[in-house]
């Protein structure tokens, strides 16, 4: 039988590669964070179970250990005994399984340490890149704010000095009307003759400069005053295109919010995956222990051959789609790396246009017209900058386009059955292998 069958392939994988160390874990990471991050994985159920199941084919292999020992030490004892009991083949063959379940529960530790340090490397990258784009914003807002409260100051310092400039203007002219009056007094009293004559005539002429002299003056402060409302005006719309923005950014970092979700729900879709590969194999190599032990009371046949290749087979596939998992996951993560990006604003001055006092139009809502998908190119005259081709609509995490790996999870073969369907499957084929 041993010729035909070749029992070490049949019972142990192909030895994998060594697997390089796990990344260090934070300093700040204590053993409470550390237990707290382990039991909200999403598949930290399933590891558990797995590693439970681990430890105990681990301590029933111990005790067929001891079986077999007492066994021998038995036949020792008896006469007939030629071979000692430490290098008998069974013994040989369950010392090399138990220490292949060692170096399994070995690297699946160091499987489940690695993922979980590189997740924690995954949340840290990402904190430190929504802080930065955070800053950033912040900062050129307070710019833009500040280069508006600049103008607005200077704008009004020069209105309150040409204000200053007319009251010194009427002051003289208040000066040089005392003087005139003087001197027409003086005149008067020198001339008494001309003024009785002229008198009316010259104080007509005297009101008429007045008044010409008072509408000039209220021209001009009309003017100005018309002036100081436009900028005024031209100011509120540009604050107004300024709040567009931030609410369009806003929206932006929702939509960027959503899809990462998106991505950390598909990668703890494959983790899943994975782990549940992973278990089958376990469930696997003590199946194939326990029919170890009931193929030694059969005869060599054909049907026994087909049963050893099956199995070779079996654990090929399993051993290939494990592998594919892995590609897939690396690639997945590489795939997905978002990076948040937002425009300058360009500030463009207005020109007020129609009466002095216009009811404003009512506030625009560039949110609502970013989740339906479709946004104005130019939400205000001041925020030119923004364009159609830059804003993508928010989609659910359903509607997000699958790569050919998601694809391939969704099949029949992995998301149909469950692991209490399977665990049923193999107890029912085992039982009938052994009937």
């Amino acid at each position: 039988m041993a010729a035909f069958i070749d029992w070490r392939r049949l019972i142990f994988p192909p030895e994998e590669t060594a697997t390089p160390p796990p990344p260090p874990l934070p300093a700040q990471t204590t053993p409470r964070d550390l237990r707290h991050a382990l039991f909200s994985l999403p598949s930290a159920e399933t590891t558990i179970t797995t590693v439970a199941a681990i430890l105990l084919g681990a301590f029933w292999t111990v005790l067929v250990l001891y079986w077999v020992r007492g066994r021998n030490s038995n036949s020792r004892d008896s006469p007939t005994t030629t071979t000692p009991a430490n290098h008998t083949p069974e013994y040989e063959q369950l010392k090399d399984a138990l220490a292949q379940l060692v170096a399994k529960e070995k690297a699946i530790t160091a499987m489940s340490q690695r993922i979980e340090a590189i997740e924690n490397n995954v949340q840290q990258r990402l904190d430190r890149n929504t802080g930065s784009t955070e800053g950033d914003m912040q900062k050129s807002l307070d710019q833009r704010l500040e280069s508006i409260e600049i103008k607005l100051r200077q704008s009004l310092d020069e209105r309150s000095e040409a204000l200053k400039d007319t009251i010194r203007q009427k002051s003289d002219q208040g000066l040089l009307d005392d003087i005139h009056r003087a001197l027409d007094q003086r005149i008067e009293a020198l001339e008494e003759g001309v003024r009785i004559i002229d008198g009316k005539q010259l104080d007509q002429e005297a009101t008429q400069i007045r008044e010409r002299k008072m509408t000039l003056r209220l021209e001009a402060v009309e003017e100005s005053v018309r002036v100081v409302d436009g900028k005024t005006r031209a100011y509120s719309q540009r604050i107004d295109s300024v709040d567009d923005s931030v609410r369009v950014i806003d929206s932006r970092t929702k939509a960027q919010s959503q899809r990462l979700e998106a991505v950390e729900d598909s990668v703890g879709s494959v983790d899943g995956q994975a782990t549940l590969l992973s278990h089958d194999v376990s469930r696997g190599g003590l199946a194939i222990e326990k029919l170890q032990r009931q193929v030694k009371m059969l005869p060599d046949n054909d049907r026994l051959k087909a049963l050893s290749r099956a199995w070779e087979s079996r654990f090929k596939q399993l051993e290939d789609q494990i592998e594919q998992y892995h590609i897939a996951l690396e690639e997945q993560r590489a795939e997905n790396v978002i990076t948040l990006s937002y425009s300058e604003i360009d500030t463009v001055e207005i020109e007020p246009t129609g009466p002095l006092y216009v009811q404003p139009p009512p506030p625009c809502t560039p949110f609502k017209d970013f989740q339906a998908g479709s946004m104005p190119l130019t939400p205000s005259p001041s925020a030119g900058s923004f364009s159609g081709s830059s804003v993508r609509s928010v989609s659910p995490a359903s509607k997000i386009p699958r790569s050919i790996e998601q694809r391939r999870l969704e099949m029949a073969g992995f998301q149909t059955p469950t692991f209490s369907s399977r665990q049923k499957l193999l107890t029912s084929r085992t039982t009938s292998w052994s009937r």
